[in-house]
């Protein structure tokens, strides 16, 4: 769902509303009229107030009202990331509907659980001390799935309700000669079992036996059931909300103590118009929801029910050309219920929608700073899961995003869990691995070096956390028995503890021959780690509180709403600093580059030459397979086939009432589909809509002008797969191939009568059923015309060969999308998939493809590092294989960019710039050049010459973008800096 068209910064936030409105556009940005403003003055984001989208105003009041929040930029992660490291540290199909689908409703990122999903897991926990339900609306849901070994299924309900076994129509004159018929068969079939009888018959006729019994006990219940409702039951939505209502008055009877439902929402994949799509199903969305708190208000249990509201991913802030948006990663969620602590927005907006931003990776695809973990803490323990190990079952990742997890207290109203392992000191550490080969910690091996962590602090409860990695060629002459470990790999990460003062007694701990002993043995080469050094300390702000006690057994309910839409959680934390010293420091320049204000008047000794752990250089990116470990999903096509036609409907002299028309068209929409799409069997997707309504004299004026007679429908058939009927490579036989199987399946239908029938089928209103049973139906068709790009582009050719191809033999998915698959040159192509050996990937085009043209070494005139032994950039021709393979991580085009990239520091720069005869430079070559001079405790820029500049800065130096940063960062507590 595109949520930033749901929550965005309101227009007194003049700086961010104006960044919104300009990379939106006219064509997707909200106005002014079209907002609701709402306080965010008590969250910790960019604006003190932001606003809905006006189709939700009432989920806006529900928000001012204290029982709902936001989430901001939440999403799936399997670590804290942003643009810089992500590609990287996701292991995951980004962008892919099916697998973040799957992702979403797991929340389970290394598959530790496999095939359960969030809800399913937490119901495993809680049905060993009471009774639980788990009720999907229509169609199974993965998030309900638990432990397959539990005796307890997911139970699916219609929305329309639960049938009769004996409904169908069998020989017989009456009910009860029906199913005599069918008994004596149903007998037979499920009888006990022989000698002969096949080896799961008695789990067969179990399970049918079961099955029916449930099924008969949920009919027998929802009989009786008071149907009054508040909730709309002309909407999709409005009916599959209804139908949970329905179950939450039956609880009683269903004996349960708590309660886990699923429901579904479609259409939000809106490539094209997407502005006007969107609104029509928040208009849904608000009235549905609006009705389920009315009706859960009157019931008395609005305090006893969380409705989540999220969806698999977000969408680009950019329009496309179709006036929609495309793919994103990080969007809002929405929570909200009686016992929601609301009137918030908690995660973190970016500051920004620019792509300068640190989690913008272009376009406005955000990579989320709130895991979905974070939110599921909170509700999970809110809904009685307190103990760590059940968390732990319920999150099997959450260990990996440290503090940064929502707690009870922090979401609901008188919540007392809290997030174990903090409140306390947090410190992070850089441990630097020496490796014979350059090469990242993969997710698995990060999570075992924190385990490793875990196991060697005692006597405190803490979390740990991988931030990031730094690879480099390291300087073998200070340690010789080093001297085949070539290569560096500084790893950075977080240790969080429960308590206070404890950092000295951590860090002293992993600083001991036995821990490094211990975490080397997490990957499986050669390794030796060198001590770990602090790099900053602070205590947190955490609640403290103990945890609260597990739940009664009373009836407890809880629903999640699960919808293509999005809701964000992320976790805040406050760092606190220590007193001001009684006096400034007299010493002079420390070894490392202290981050906190000094508090005594202990002396270092200046360092005496650069530090000996390795050169600094751009981290290269793991060497990936030549073939992805996870195949792409077919299940991503976005281009689409649009019919459009007309329907006159005759009713005679007979005027329809508002209501009727109302009716008539929510009935239309499906009747079309059903008849429209019945034909496409292999259609990934299929959906029938309308666009307009009035009579058939009344077309000159606008919709809301219109008549509410309702006799003239215009509609789309929206048709997602064209590969299925033709050959891809001609537009016009796809495009004949559908337009004939739609169209002829339509006119069968106005003929026999079969829309008519499906228009009865889809409407609760007596008095149009009546009246369409006479009503005479005609209509006409519009042509389609289908474009199929990515005909002649590059494609990864994965299975074949490490390169890209242009032979239009690729999958069916990357022909129905071409922008997210496809490139127009082979060059970029091996760039975004074989990025580890470009070079390699043109070479191996011009071998399969057999052409005469050499292919030159695009690297030889590049600049490169040489560490070995002039420690300055040359362009010789003879970089290791490895920056070849990567140029864009080790390889520049000019002698001063390379300089900056791998020796922008006092000395190693100067040296490096210098060495083709020019001038040794007399200003820091990056941007962010202001650092702290700690003999005079001032900020100082990096240049030689008069004041500000202090010398060309240290390797060591921390950096910052101006002095005002600077300051604030490091000596805040000196007046005037």
């Amino acid at each position: 769902m595109d949520s930033m068209n749901m929550i965005v910064p309101d227009p007194e936030c003049s700086g961010l509303y104006g960044d919104y409105i300009a990379r939106r556009g006219d064509s997707l940005a909200l106005t002014i009229s079209e907002l609701k403003s709402i306080d965010a003055s008590s969250s910790n984001q960019p604006c003190s107030k932001f606003a809905v989208n006006k189709q939700l105003t009432d989920l806006a009041d529900i928000y001012d009202q204290g029982d709902g929040l936001f989430i901001a930029n939440i999403g799936h992660l399997q670590k804290p990331v942003d643009k810089n490291n992500y590609f990287t540290e996701t292991k995951t199909q980004l962008f892919s509907h099916h697998t973040m689908q799957e992702e979403s409703f797991k929340v389970d990122a290394f598959n530790l659980m496999d095939n359960t999903g969030i809800l399913g897991r937490m119901n495993d926990i809680l049905g060993n001390s009471m009774a639980i339900g788990q009720i999907a609306i229509d169609k199974t849901s993965v998030n309900l799935m638990g432990d397959p070994s539990l005796p307890r299924q997911v139970d699916v309900v219609r929305r329309s309700g639960v049938d009769e076994f004996y409904r169908q129509n069998v020989p017989g004159s009456s009910d009860e000669s029906k199913r005599a018929v069918l008994r004596p068969l149903m007998r037979q079939l499920n009888s006990i079992a022989d000698d002969t009888s096949g080896v799961h018959s008695n789990l067969w006729s179990q399970s049918f036996i079961d099955s029916q019994n449930k099924t008969e006990t949920y009919r027998t219940l929802l009989a009786n059931v008071n149907k009054t409702t508040a909730v709309p039951r002309n909407t999709a939505l409005g009916v599959q909300i209804d139908m949970i209502v329905q179950l939450i008055k039956s609880r009683e009877e269903r004996g349960v103590n708590r309660d886990s439902f699923a429901v579904t929402m479609g259409g939000f994949d809106q490539h094209f118009s997407m502005k006007d799509g969107l609104n029509l199903l928040f208009t849904e969305i608000n009235a549905a929801l609006k009705g389920l708190r009315d009706e859960l208000v009157a019931l008395g249990v609005w305090d006893q029910v969380t409705i989540v509201m999220s969806s698999e991913f977000g969408r680009t802030i950019t329009p496309n050309a179709s006036g929609g948006t495309d793919h994103g990663w990080g969007g809002h969620h929405w929570v909200m219920g009686g016992s929601v602590k609301g009137g918030r927005i908690l995660g973190k907006h970016p500051n920004s929608y620019a792509s300068s931003d640190l989690h913008n990776t272009g376009r406005g695809v955000w990579v989320p700073t709130t895991s979905n973990e974070a939110m599921w803490h909170g509700i999970a323990q809110w809904f009685g899961i307190t103990s760590d190990i059940g968390l732990a079952y319920v999150l099997p990742n959450m260990n990996n995003f440290g503090c940064r997890l929502f707690s009870e207290t922090d979401m609901f109203k008188g919540g007392t869990g809290v997030v174990s392992g903090c409140g306390g000191d947090i410190i992070q550490l850089k441990q630097t691995f020496f490796l014979s080969e350059p090469r990242l910690l993969t997710g698995d091996e990060q999570k075992a070096f924190c385990a490793k962590v875990l196991d060697a602090v005692t006597g405190v409860t803490v979390r740990c956390v991988v931030l990031s990695q730094i690879i480099a060629l390291r300087d073998t002459s200070a340690r010789r028995h080093l001297s085949d470990l070539l290569y560096s790999l500084d790893v950075e990460y977080e240790i969080s503890s429960s308590e206070t003062n404890v950092s000295d007694g951590i860090t002293n701990t992993l600083n001991s021959d036995e821990f490094e002993a211990s975490a080397g043995t997490v990957l499986g080469m050669d390794v030796q780690i060198e001590t770990a050094t602090v790099i900053t300390k602070s205590p947190t702000s955490s609640p403290t509180s103990s945890p609260s006690q597990s739940p009664s057994v009373s009836p407890v309910v809880t629903t999640t709403t699960t919808t293509t839409t999005q809701t964000t959680t992320t976790t805040t934390t406050t760092t606190q600093a220590t007193p001001p010293p009684t006096s400034p420091p007299t010493t002079a320049n420390p070894t490392s580059s202290p981050t906190e204000k000094p508090t005594s008047t202990s002396s270092t000794s200046v360092p005496s030459s650069s530090p000996t752990t390795g050169k600094p250089s751009s981290s290269p990116t793991n060497p990936p397979s030549s073939v992805p470990t996870i195949s792409p999903s077919k299940a991503v096509p976005k281009s689409t086939a649009t019919i459009s036609g007309t329907l006159t409907i005759d009713f005679g002299d007979e005027n329809l009432s508002s209501s009727q028309s109302g009716n008539l068209v929510t009935a239309m929409e499906t009747a079309v589909e059903t008849v429209g799409c019945s034909g496409l069997t292999d259609s990934q997707s299929c959906k029938g809509s309308i666009t307009s309504y009035g009579s058939p004299s009344d077309q000159s004026r606008s919709l809301s002008e219109r008549l509410l007679e309702a006799t003239f429908i215009e509609y789309e058939i929206i048709i997602v797969t064209i590969c299925a009927f033709s050959d891809c490579s001609d537009a016009k036989a796809v495009a004949d191939a559908l337009y004939t199987l739609v169209t002829t399946d339509l006119e069968i239908a106005y003929g026999n009568g079969d829309l008519v029938a499906a228009l009865r089928n889809n409407t609760s209103d007596s008095s149009l059923i009546t009246l369409l049973a006479s009503a005479i139906v005609s209509g006409n068709f519009g042509v389609v015309t289908i474009i199929i790009e990515g005909l002649g582009m590059y494609y990864p050719a994965w299975g074949v060969a490490a390169t890209c191809l242009n032979d239009r033999k690729q999958e069916l998915y990357m022909t129905i999308n071409p922008t997210e698959w496809m490139y127009q040159s082979l060059q970029e192509c091996c760039h975004r998939y074989y990025s580890w050996d470009e070079i390699g990937c043109v070479q191996k085009n011009a071998e399969i493809t057999g052409s005469s043209q050499s292919i030159p070494d695009p690297t030889a005139v590049l600049y490169y590092p040489e560490w070995l032994s002039s420690d300055v950039c040359v362009n010789d021709g003879l970089a290791p294989s490895y920056m070849k393979k990567q140029p864009v991580f080790w390889m520049r085009a000019t002698l001063e960019e390379c300089c900056k990239a791998h020796f922008s520091w006092d000395g190693g720069y100067a040296k490096c710039i210098s060495s083709e005869g020019g001038n040794a430079p007399t200003q820091s070559p990056i941007e962010e050049s202001w650092y702290v001079n700690w003999e005079d405790f001032s900020c100082v820029q990096s240049c030689e010459g008069p004041s500000p500049c202090g010398g060309m800065h240290k390797e060591w130096n921390v950096l910052h973008p101006s002095r005002e940063k600077c300051c604030s960062e490091h000596l805040w507590w000196k007046a005037g800096c």
